[in-house]
């Protein structure tokens, strides 16, 4: 019986020993901003005059300054592109493709937008099977710049909503 109460007496004293130290809670740190600081997120309005026609008509494209794909974004990161006739309507991840028709209203003609991008650019090309087309429609193009340390896995980069949800994009980034 005397082990038992020795026993029960020494259980007692260890379990009140760790019970009873804790150490003292920290300080609060300061509250984050919203957002994410190292996702860059710009975006371009393009208007017909800002492509450059190759000479069949059916080829144009434009280079956009992006001085936030370094190398190591390239290497390491990601770069988004989107594209919007008018933004009410939702942003389009690029390669996107569409049908156009002509300014009878009659002619149906399939359109492409596609983009590559470099260290510092975005380069863009829009393609129409058309052998004329009069104008390329006034868009806006975003480009969402991620590095390597802000990559969450698991997000669908052609979902521009998610995207922005998760990063917490803003949007007054018009250049």
């Amino acid at each position: 019986m005397k082990k038992m109460k020795a026993a029960l007496a020494a259980m007692t004293i260890v379990a009140l020993t760790f019970t009873a130290c804790s150490g003292d809670d920290g300080a609060a740190g300061p509250a984050g901003a919203a957002g994410n600081a190292n996702v860059d997120a710009n975006t371009f309005s393009l208007t017909t005059a800002d492509w450059t026609r190759t000479g069949n008509s059916a080829l144009s494209y434009d280079t956009l300054s992006v001085p936030g794909i370094t190398q190591d974004v390239v290497d390491n990161g990601a770069v988004q592109v989107y594209q919007t006739f008018n933004d009410s309507l939702g942003w389009n991840a690029l390669p996107y493709r569409y049908l156009t028709v002509d300014q009878s209203g009659q002619s149906v003609t399939n359109a492409n937008i596609q983009s590559v991008y470099n260290v510092g650019n975005v380069f863009l090309s829009f393609y129409t099977d058309a052998r004329l087309l009069a104008n390329i429609n006034d868009m806006e193009i975003k480009v969402v710049v991620i590095p390597s340390s802000s990559l969450i896995k698991g997000i669908d980069v052609n979902n521009y909503e998610e995207l922005k949800m998760v990063y917490g994009i803003d949007e007054y980034d018009v250049n």
